[in-house]
């Protein structure tokens, strides 16, 4: 019996005709059409949503700072961030003001700075920069005041309750001001460039504040002293506690110095380190180590800045001379009453 495929045989393929072609085509068009919709759909979505969890946040910022304000206000003292404005969007959040103003109630505190700028990563608010064109300090009290000017100052922390985990502070031509009862001001501190810095190290603090290009010039040294640099790097232990509930009394607290140099030219200066603690007497107990840097060459220059001590100043660091440019010698407290080698120096007199 014949196939019903059997006429068919060797007969070519058949072809798909033009208007099978067409259709297939029509339909591929309108898919591929939804799928740009759609994926224009969701990029529309995920913008305007972007956009709302930053207003969102931008909202929390402000209302913080708000309540910051106001809770100046309530406290009896005056807080003022003028002409405010959020800016950074879209990955950044920060609060911009013309000027910002504290001031306590009693008016012993006074800060005042132009240019306020702050910005934070939209994913991270907490770490926080910022600059000020400049910024004025002023403490003052029944026996007079002192205060500080900064110019181009910038500043970031990455905040954290109680206190900032970390804080940073640099500013150029920084310049400190007495002001005692009665009398005119009077400049105590110049430097070219100052920074100080902060950071939380299991319940202690860490602190480290540096000057460049110093000139002192405090009523003890009428004529002035020039510095090359200044540095202070220290620990204060249980440091975080103390600066919640800050105690009436340096007695009690301990530190442990990891450099205080004092540098009066580029390679000749003085630097210290070691623990100091001080007794609930009030006396200093203590185990440095002093490292002098050219002391021939410090010896002239602090007996030019104390006319009046010249002479035991030369005799000190005529000991330390003897030892070459590069001495060192251990510097002991005990109970207040301090040597330096085998050479007694004195008491120190209790601290309050």
């Amino acid at each position: 019996m014949q196939s019903l495929f059997d006429g068919h045989a060797g007969m070519p393929p058949a072809r798909v005709s033009e208007v099978d072609r067409m259709t297939s085509s029509d339909t591929e068009a309108p898919r591929g059409s939804r799928k740009f919709i759609w994926l224009a759909a969701g990029i529309i979505f995920a913008i305007a949503a972007y956009t709302g969890g930053w207003f969102y946040v931008v909202g929390i910022l402000e209302r913080n700072v708000d309540q910051t304000l106001q809770r100046a206000n309530d406290d009896g003292g005056q807080a003022v961030c003028s002409n405010r404005e959020a800016r950074g969007y879209p990955f950044r959040v920060g609060v911009f003001c013309d000027k910002v103003s504290f001031t306590d109630g009693e008016e012993d505190i006074l800060i005042e700075g132009n240019g306020f700028r702050t910005a934070a990563q939209i994913y991270d608010p907490l770490k926080i920069v910022g600059e000020l064109d400049d910024l004025r300090l002023r403490l003052s009290d029944s026996r007079g005041g002192f205060g500080a000017t900064g110019q181009n100052v910038r500043f970031s922390a990455s905040l954290d309750d109680p206190l900032p985990q970390r804080a940073s502070l640099t500013l150029k031509e920084l310049s400190v001001d007495s002001m005692p009862l009665g009398q005119g001001l009077s400049t105590m501190l110049r430097a070219l460039a100052g920074e100080a810095h902060m950071r939380q190290r299991e319940g202690n603090l860490d602190l480290s504040v540096r000057g460049h290009s110093l000139r002192l010039a405090p009523p003890e040294l009428p004529g002035g002293i020039d510095l090359a640099r200044v540095k202070l790097d220290l620990t204060v232990e249980d440091g975080v506690r103390l600066a919640l509930t800050p105690p009436d009394s340096l007695r009690g607290l301990s530190f442990l110095v990891r450099s205080a140099s004092v540098f009066v030219s580029d390679d000749a200066g003085v630097t210290i380190s070691g623990p100091i603690s001080i007794g609930a007497d009030g006396l200093i107990d203590a185990r440095l180590e002093v490292e002098m840097d050219r002391p021939a060459e410090v010896a002239e220059k602090l007996a030019v800045a104390l006319p009046d001590q010249a002479k035991e100043i030369r005799s000190v660091m005529g000991g330390f001379a003897m030892l070459g440019n590069a001495a060192s010698l251990p510097l002991r407290i005990e109970k207040g009453r301090a040597r330096i080698a085998f050479v007694q120096l004195g008491r120190l007199p209790p601290l309050d």
